[in-house]
């Protein structure tokens, strides 16, 4: 019998090389070089929808109840993400059903929602652990906006160029 769920929603490798999957279990981390594996408690019949390692260590785990967690590098929650920005400890809702998760190259994080573009996290630095929150969608009279709503991955490729798959939408390119 397999220690994990047969059904694997997202996977990351980080830089270590250990590999990160959600499952209808919870968040589980596999490091090939240690020989180990471990589950992550991160709240009770959560199902995991997105999560990322960012590079201040902070763990970002979205849930599809609306949560954005976020942890410190030992697992403990920090707070949760609302909709100004702001890491709090009350359990808000960030009412966007998100995706994906990406950390580009200056810090920033990039958020993709099913229904609502991208939102994109540029921190806050004379505030401390908060965000400016901009909102990137599709616009049917600006043909350069999102060719979708719904986002499904982002990327930043060696050339730091932002690539952004869209259900029933293609592959967008942004530049900046």
């Amino acid at each position: 019998k397999s220690a994990f769920h047969p059904f694997i929603r997202h996977l990351y490798v980080d830089r270590q090389g250990s590999a990160w999957f959600s499952s209808l279990r919870g968040v589980y981390r596999v490091s090939p070089s240690a020989k180990t594996y471990e589950h992550l408690y991160i709240g009770q019949n959560m199902e995991v929808r997105a999560f990322l390692r960012d590079s201040q260590n902070n763990f970002w785990v979205a849930s599809k109840s609306g949560k954005i967690r976020i942890f410190d590098e030992k697992n403990n929650l920090k707070g949760y993400l609302s909709n100004d920005g702001k890491i709090a400890q009350d359990k808000n809702i960030f009412f966007h059903s998100t995706y994906c998760f990406m950390e580009d190259k200056d810090g920033n994080i990039w958020i993709g929602t099913r229904y609502d573009g991208i939102y994109l996290l540029k921190k806050n630095k004379e505030s401390g652990f908060s965000y400016s929150i901009s909102n990137y969608a599709h616009n049917s009279k600006d043909h350069y906006s999102l060719s979708s709503n719904s986002i499904y991955d982002i990327y930043q490729d060696n050339k730091d160029r932002i690539w952004v798959a869209c259900y029933q939408g293609g592959i967008n390119l942004i530049s900046r």
